[in-house]
């Protein structure tokens, strides 16, 4: 790719085939039948739970973090959890809060399957045959809900993307909201899989935030050559929406969709330590972006160590630790 045309043909061409392979979308819908079903007050900001139709007949549960004192030009915040993780996890609250009273509103939906719209019965060990672990329980049971798709023609990813973009929606409906930017962030473990297909999709989205997502993943190691041989399109042993159906036939490779976002902000995200000289994906988005004159894009958030270490060395999290929240200067 030499020239923004050569590029733009590229990307449209395989965007269009990434989003074939999710399945049939519905149209819009008109009214998302947003209502309030409580409120909560706290220093500096305040919590409405929300319930809104994002498909006719399903329910998304939610929780809007606001300003105690809403502004003019409000920037708007939306999470996408981890697949272990819901909307009530404490690095979401804090998330919240803390952007919440900086003048922000933040939007943490549950994910399908996951939380108040979990998709099995099984809420303690009595009612589980198995090893109960409550807080993977929920993610074990995604595999059902994926394959349940899978076999009417759609996907996880799919249906996880559509409910982000109408998350885009709620946000746009509340009094205040600056539409230009909103800001959509991935978790870690899974989280920033349906972020960036849908921030791929949406160009409402200013920018994204898709942890683990685009290049090496801490649970792999980064082949020898890594240009030739890395997993660009995932591995599909345990990726219910990382993995995605396709996706090496028609060629739309994991750093291809995350810098389908430019000349908007990418800020590529790693759970642990990355190794810039060692990431084979880096090159090709930094090319990708030095084509709009974005040459500061895409900014760049990492932790350190790694997936078999322990805290505090390894900087495991939940959905997005403090410490991922200073690195970086896309927030600037």
């Amino acid at each position: 790719m030499k020239t923004k045309a050569d590029r733009e043909k590229f990307r449209d061409e395989r965007i269009g085939a990434l989003k074939r392979s999710l399945g049939e979308f519905p149209a819009a819908p008109l009214d998302l039948k947003i209502r309030i079903s409580g409120k909560l007050e706290g220093e500096g900001y305040r919590i409405h739970n929300l319930v809104y139709e994002s498909r006719p007949g399903l329910v998304v549960t939610a929780n809007l973090y606001l300003p105690a004192k809403p502004g003019k030009a409000m920037p708007g915040i939306i999470i996408s959890h981890s697949q272990q993780n819901p909307k009530p996890q404490g690095e979401l609250q804090d998330m919240g809060m803390t952007w919440a009273r900086q003048g922000c509103l933040v939007l943490v939906p549950d994910v399908l399957g996951h939380g108040e719209r979990r998709q099995h019965p099984f809420v303690d060990a009595k009612s589980y045959p198995g090893t109960f672990r409550v807080g993977r329980q929920d993610y074990y049971f995604r595999y059902n809900t994926a394959l349940q798709l899978h076999a009417v023609g759609a996907s996880l990813a799919g249906w996880m993307a559509w409910d982000l973009m109408r998350a885009v929606d709620v946000l746009l409906a509340q009094p205040g909201i600056d539409k230009e930017r909103i800001v959509l962030l991935g978790s870690v473990a899974g989280g920033g899989d349906p972020a960036v297909v849908a921030a791929a999709l949406d160009p409402r989205i200013a920018a994204v935030v898709p942890f683990n997502f685009g290049g090496p993943q801490a649970d792999y190691a980064v082949p020898e050559n890594a240009q030739r041989d890395l997993y660009w399109f995932g591995v599909p042993i345990w990726e219910s929406t990382r993995c995605l159906r396709l996706g090496a036939r028609d060629g739309f490779a994991h750093w291809l969709i995350d810098t389908a976002v430019a000349p908007r902000g990418l800020l590529y995200s790693h759970e642990f330590g990355w190794e810039k000289k060692g990431d084979p994906a880096w090159p090709r988005m930094q090319k990708v972006f030095a084509l709009y004159d974005k040459a500061d894009h895409p900014a760049v958030a990492a932790g350190r160590g790694n997936l078999k270490g322990r805290p505090p060395e390894h900087t495991h999290c939940n959905n997005i630790g403090a410490l991922h929240r200073l690195t970086g200067d896309l927030w600037q």
